[in-house]
């Protein structure tokens, strides 16, 4: 395939879901599992991009990328699961920013990086009205 097809190709997946995922407004679930699509694909479209055109670049640019695009999805979706991929990406990217500047890192620095962004989850997440919810989420 030609480069400019295969850029096509990955930006009509990236985009399809996410409008796909605008035209289930009455199916909820479809809707935030669409909308969850669309931005894994907006990271292997961000790679891939790199890959199709030869850019030179250390993965630590892309999963910035990727990460700042999961937040921008989370602040205009409001949706648990956008919540989630950023907890996710962005410890992941704070990694990848450790792993290109410090080569002899520890190897549980990822781990660690996973670990406090889901707890992330935990404490933004958590319904602080009600004393009796312990391990509740809001999903609203």
């Amino acid at each position: 395939m030609a480069p400019w097809s295969r850029m096509s190709l990955i930006l009509l997946m990236t985009v399809g879901f996410h409008v796909a995922a605008g035209l289930t407004e009455e199916l909820p679930a479809l809707r935030m599992a669409l909308h969850g699509v669309g931005t894994v694909c907006l990271g292997a479209g961000i790679s891939l991009t790199a890959q199709v055109f030869h850019l030179s670049g250390k993965w630590n640019g892309w999963m910035l990328l990727w990460s700042l695009g999961a937040a921008t999805g989370y602040w205009l979706i409001r949706d648990w699961l956008q919540l989630l991929l950023q907890a996710i990406l962005l410890p992941l990217w704070v990694t990848a920013e450790w792993d290109v500047r410090e080569q002899s890192g520890p190897i549980f620095l990822p781990q660690t990086c996973l670990w406090l962004g889901l707890s992330a989850i935990g404490l933004v997440g958590r319904d602080w009205t009600d004393p009796n919810n312990d391990l509740n989420f809001c999903l609203e």
